[in-house]
């Protein structure tokens, strides 16, 4: 749990010197961390006590905070009765229902909360609000029953995903995020959409980029880089030259702070009309260009269009200068600086010197990986649509990749959560196969090099689960598109 949560609890009581504060299940020692930090802010002397039974958190609750002194109590037989497990009071239900999408709405009695589950659980709410939807019910006014039924909602065809505290002055109230018990759908939940901006921005320094190692998360394997052939305005690699065994190949790289803008940079437009779309594909709805009306994915003439990021055109076209993208070729054949390198012979490298080796200690890396992410859903519409087109069957499919592929081909046409995107190879086999008249298939072989550290998300910061009153209703952004 946040550190803020205890922080929150600590202001409720009224403390005083030599108070103690216990916490029973302590794990890596967060109660007594802020009862530290809390008793030097406030000039108050105050002790903690923690009980906790893995040894290995112990070790982290030594070097988290200021306990001085590990006792090791026996262990000593006891009995229990087993918990009790209450079912929701039934009441007469309200139901919530003003976004098919989601809801947000906060109670000011336990009595109306308890009313909101009840509601969940009728046909009219059901039948308004979308599979996929997500629920934000808090209420103010809580006792020890708003906490526990939430957790039983399960039984009803809920999951309880969240809680976020709201803080009101001195005071805090629950709000239970909750979504529905679906195996089909995933449920929506837009983290993006509300990130805060980070206190510091995330700053490169990168002087010398050969010698960083390259893992290939697609093929399973490792490289190293030994020639960088463009980069952006701040030095930072923008194109090189990666070996890997006897090959190497050309890779464009990912700039971290505008690595989520280009990876979800495809923009599909309405093939009727050209108007752009902001939702490509919505599983659960209608598919109409809300510009011209056409309805959009009955056939592959109404698949809409794509359209790829300028730079990113701009830079396969410099690769395909080169060597055809991403296509491997031997070294002796690649004519840049690389024959002239140090680093040509793998073997002669001074792993202890370079720049590149350093990073690798440090726990920096590139990963090889999609360049771009697609909405899994829209693939195996777009993978369903051309099966039927050719008027065949996934079996007929099946039957034209190994046999390991077996229980492997059906996934790649599922819309569920158990759908699955094919890996670039694969991709290339089934454009041989079904054809790729839209370009979808083209565009999610490409790949890219991803450079791998600590660092903030380039869209903000993740706000936690502690909020204060003034930030409710960002939640609503959570499940709005």
């Amino acid at each position: 749990f946040p550190e803020a949560l205890v922080v929150n609890l600590l202001l409720r009581t009224n403390l005083k010197d030599h108070d103690i504060i216990l916490d029973p299940f302590a794990g890596t020692g967060t109660t007594a961390k802020v009862v530290a930090d809390y008793g030097k802010v406030y000039s108050k002397e105050l002790y903690s006590v923690l009980i906790e039974k893995n040894e290995n958190f112990v070790e982290i609750i030594k070097q988290r905070t200021e306990i001085k002194e590990v006792l090791q109590v026996p262990s000593y037989k006891y009995s229990w009765e087993t918990t009790k497990e209450y079912e929701l009071p039934v009441e007469n239900p309200k139901i919530i229902a003003s976004n098919p999408y989601g809801e947000l709405y906060i109670s000011e009695t336990h009595n109306e909360f308890i009313k909101i589950l009840n509601g969940m659980q009728t046909e009219d709410f059901k039948k308004y609000h979308r599979e996929d939807s997500v629920y934000f019910f808090g209420v103010k006014n809580w006792n020890i029953q708003a906490l526990y039924f939430p957790g039983i909602m399960n039984n009803y065809g809920y999951v309880l995903r969240n809680m976020i505290v709201i803080t009101e002055g001195q005071k805090w109230f629950p709000v239970f995020m909750l979504a529905h018990k679906s195996t089909r759908y995933p449920y929506r939940f837009f983290l993006d959409n509300v990130r805060r901006e980070p206190k510091t921005l995330y700053k490169l320094n990168f002087n010398n980029t050969i010698g960083t190692k390259v893992r290939d998360n697609i093929n399973k394997k490792t490289g190293v880089i030994v020639d960088v052939l463009e980069e952006y305005f701040d030095n930072f690699p923008k194109l090189v030259v990666v070996k890997w065994e006897e090959l190497c190949s050309t890779e464009f790289v990912l700039h971290p702070i505008r690595e989520e803008e280009i990876t979800k940079g495809l923009e599909f437009y309405c093939p009727n009309c050209n108007e752009e779309l902001q939702v490509p594909y919505d599983p659960l709805g209608e598919n109409t260009c809300p510009s011209c009306n056409l309805k959009l994915w009955e056939n592959i003439s109404s698949v809409p269009t794509i359209k790829e990021p300028t730079e990113v055109v701009k830079v396969l076209d410099k690769i395909g200068k080169n060597v055809e993208a991403n296509t491997e070729v031997h070294l002796t054949n690649f004519s840049t600086r690389t024959n002239g390198s140090k680093f040509s012979d793998i073997e002669r490298i001074n792993w202890g010197a370079s720049p590149g080796a350093r990073r690798i200690v440090l726990g920096e890396y590139f990963s090889k990986t999609r360049l771009y992410k697609v909405y899994q859903p829209l693939v195996a519409k777009y993978l369903t649509l051309l099966r039927m087109s050719k008027g065949l069957t996934i079996k007929n499919i099946t039957e034209q990749f190994p046999e390991s592929y077996k229980h492997t081909v059906g996934h790649w046409f599922r819309q569920d959560l158990g759908g699955s995107i094919p890996l670039p190879d694969d991709l290339e086999k089934l454009k041989s196969i079904l054809g790729d008249p839209s370009g979808i298939l083209e565009k999610l072989q490409r790949t890219a090099l991803k450079f791998q550290t600590v660092k903030h998300s380039p869209n903000g910061k993740n706000p936690g689960d502690v909020l204060g009153d003034k930030e409710v209703e960002a939640l609503r952004k959570l499940y709005v598109w």
